[in-house]
């Protein structure tokens, strides 16, 4: 075993990667919200936070972003995901939501977004698999799912959970680990899926009509 620079008891970067480059989680869930723009272009759509995939892929007829920061500047809807009923109910036809749900009670959460939607409303959500802990906030940074976590965590909410996927390899999970990015391997290797090995979890949510 020949460990060169990778033998090394702190991370290449504190913040994911973000400042040398693009953080491989952001590869999947790219990926995840590229492919299914249909289901946010031309409709209402809830975003949590900001507008980042909203109108990085897709162009909302009408946009709310949520949000329990007051003072976000990206807000339109003051909110708290735990509580049921604080998003207007079936007002949306697609809600983003990625990494978000460490942050929150699921249930409360889920049962809220589902609610939130109109009928064949979609949930587009993404979740940490394998993650630092937040540098901004690790007593809020509360849990990791497997693809059939995620599954039984939608199921237990009363979503269908069919459409669980998960995305990464063990490359990709050291690369996450380690603060690398991107840009330090190569989109062939990040595109190889091993089911032991998911660094991020996908799921599409439909609401019957």
């Amino acid at each position: 075993m020949r460990w060169g620079n990778l033998r090394r008891t702190s991370p290449f970067s504190a913040w994911y990667g973000s400042e040398r480059g693009r953080p491989v989680d952001r590869h999947y869930i790219d990926g995840f919200m590229a492919a299914h723009r249909a289901d946010y272009t031309g409709n209402r759509v809830m975003e949590v936070k900001n507008p980042h995939y909203s109108t990085l892929y897709g162009a909302p007829a009408e946009l709310t972003i949520v949000d329990i920061d007051a003072d976000n500047p990206d807000l339109t809807l003051h909110a708290d995901l735990n509580k049921v009923g604080s998003l207007p109910p079936q007002a949306y036809d697609c809600a983003i939501v990625t990494q978000v749900l460490q942050y929150v009670d699921p249930q409360a959460a889920l049962a809220n977004l589902w609610q939130s939607l109109a009928p064949g409303g979609v949930l587009l959500l993404t979740v940490p698999a394998l993650a630092r802990l937040d540098p901004h906030d690790r007593d809020s940074d509360l849990r990791r799912w497997t693809p059939a976590g995620l599954h039984a965590e939608l199921t237990a909410a009363g979503l269908p959970g069919d459409d669980v996927r998960g995305h990464g390899n063990v490359l990709a999970a050291v690369c996450a680990l380690q603060g690398l990015t991107v840009e330090d391997v190569t989109v062939a290797e990040l595109d190889v899926v091993n089911l032991d090995f998911p660094l991020t979890v996908s799921a599409r949510a439909v609401k019957p009509s």
